[in-house]
Parts: C-alpha cells; structure tokens; sequence
C-alpha cells in the first residue's frame, strides 16, 4: 500500500499536531500517525501553561479549554 504525502509527522500530541496543522495551512499534503486510533475523547497528554503562546499564534487559543 503507498501513500504519497509531502511530510509524514509520527506523534498525535501537542506538538506533532500543530506542526501538522500548520504544514496542511500552508499547502503540503501531510499525514500524521499516531500509536492510537481516534477519535479522542479529550487530550492525553497535558499542556503546560507555556503552550498558550502557540495556541495564540495558531488561532487556536479560543477553541482550547487551557
């Protein structure tokens, strides 16, 4: 089986989805590959209060309960 994309981003967390998000806004055909299958019910890893600076910047400050 073969998928072509421009960026293959392995990790569904905080970082790894931001840095898929942002290659996608900018034109790249991304895929993202994550150890569990979703959808999730909510976060699992814990976003530390020095993320709100990414969330602001991403527009995504108003959608996260931080």
């Amino acid at each position: 089986m073969q998928h072509d994309c421009d960026c293959l981003v392995i990790g569904g967390g905080p970082a790894g989805t931001a840095l898929a998000w942002q290659l996608a806004r900018r034109g790249c055909q991304v895929h993202l590959v994550d150890h569990e299958r979703g959808p999730h019910s909510g976060p699992y890893e814990t976003l530390l209060a020095g993320v709100r600076p990414l969330l602001a910047r991403t527009g995504q400050i108003g959608r996260a309960h931080v």
